[in-house]
């Protein structure tokens, strides 16, 4: 789900709205789910934002994968109806997973490109370039978010493993040496290997 491109100083406030946007959509069909009208949206998302050097403007937008098409198409529809001025039905992209682990790959692998094409609609491929400056704008834009969610979902509690502990009163104390390429003990200076 994606939304027009924006400045540098629209940047966080665009984020803000993209991930305020996602929530409150969400949280509608909450509330029509536990009052018994509705389906519960679930699933993974992450916030991704991309940098275009040319126009040097800044497109945040999230991949998500859920469950089921019909939630893919409320998020769709929703997600137009709430930027209807901001973003058309042609740049929003969805399809079924083929690939379980490379499309969560897709979803959690990063939230900004490092490496950019200077014009990413010229087919010819020329060397990439690294924007430090946007790539840190990014970052900061992002920073009270979580790039990496769920929603609709809790994850089952882990259960902590029951171990039993020892106490240790003494110790021994360890030095690497380089010549001999093993850990000595630093009072008798035997080496904790033997390895050669």
């Amino acid at each position: 789900l994606t939304v027009k491109a924006v400045s540098e100083q629209q940047l966080k406030k665009r984020i803000n709205e993209v991930i305020k946007a996602f929530r409150l959509i969400v949280e509608k069909y909450r509330k029509r789910y536990n009052r018994g009208r509705g389906i519960k949206l679930m699933g993974i998302k992450s916030i991704e934002c991309n940098f275009n050097p040319k126009e040097q403007t800044y497109n945040p937008h999230l991949h998500i994968i859920v469950p089921t098409k019909q939630i893919a198409d409320i998020l769709k529809k929703e997600w137009l109806m709430y930027w209807e001025k901001l973003t058309d039905k042609k740049a929003q992209f969805y399809r079924p997973v083929r690939d379980t682990e490379n499309d969560l790959i897709e979803v959690i692998k990063y939230s900004t490109k490092v490496f950019t094409e200077f014009d990413p609609k010229k087919k010819e491929k020329k060397s990439t370039l690294v924007y430090v400056a946007a790539i840190d704008n990014i970052i900061a834009a992002l920073k009270p978010h979580r790039v990496f969610d769920r929603f609709g979902f809790n994850l089952p509690p882990v259960k902590k493993p029951s171990g039993n502990f020892t106490k240790l009163n003494g110790y021994q104390e360890w030095h690497f040496d380089l010549k001999k390429t093993d850990w000595l003990n630093v009072e008798t200076h035997k080496p904790l290997s033997g390895y050669k």
